[in-house]
């Protein structure tokens, strides 16, 4: 199961940046190189046109604090930070410029098991999805509790949470499934990465059944 069908990043910019296409020729700082702001920046550029490899330059900064604070200082143009520093990043003057949600088809966050798992502890995958099931239920189904909680876990206002709490609606998968135009772009992401000529079709790396069981019990 998955219960974020997209990227909840959004492209903070120095003020004058209005779209992705404004970065040809500029920095953009990641955490590394083949980390996921790496992968979904370079997915976002090539669906605004643009040649990941050589319209911009991408720098490995470090973390999403490291990143922000060398866009403040000039050393990169843009770079994209978890939302939960939109805040921050708006009282320090940046701009958001695009929400990687609203583009890119990557997952993130889901479970992965081995084979022995599934062999000797079915029931064990069935009550952990049901249980992660309910807590993902409850951020679109308990909106007062969760503005709770992101306010006190991610030290930002009442506003800034609400923020938060509004791309997060955008990226979540309310009934655990992957979208398939998400798991084709995962399978063919990691065909790039590690190299895979073979095809990879879903159902040699895809177990539903366990989700389903839990969907026929709701």
């Amino acid at each position: 199961m998955g219960w974020f069908d997209r990227p909840l990043h959004i492209l903070i910019a120095k003020p004058g940046f209005k779209r992705l296409t404004d970065f040809k020729g500029r920095k953009i700082g990641v955490s590394s190189i083949g980390s996921a702001p790496h992968i979904i920046l370079r997915e976002a550029l090539a669906q605004a046109g643009m040649n990941p490899d050589r319209d911009v330059t991408a720098l490995a900064i470090g973390g999403s604090g490291e990143r922000l604070a060398a866009l403040v200082a000039g050393t990169v143009d843009a770079t994209p930070l978890d939302v939960a520093y939109v805040e921050k990043a708006e009282k320090l003057g940046l701009v958001s410029v695009v929400y990687f949600g609203d583009v890119v088809h990557t997952r993130l966050g889901g479970f992965g098991v081995s084979l022995d798992k599934i062999r000797k502890n079915p029931s064990q995958i069935v009550r952990v999805i049901r249980a992660t099931l309910k807590g993902v239920r409850f951020i679109k189904d308990n909106k007062p509790e969760t503005l709770s909680i992101m306010r006190d876990y991610l030290h930002v206002s009442a506003e800034g949470a609400a923020k938060v709490y509004d791309f997060s609606l955008r990226s979540l998968n309310y009934d655990g499934w992957v979208a398939k135009n998400t798991m084709d772009s995962e399978i063919r992401l990691a065909r790039e990465q590690l190299k895979i000529s073979d095809e990879i079709t879903e159902d040699k790396i895809m177990d539903w059944r366990f989700l389903k069981e839990v969907l026929g019990q709701k």
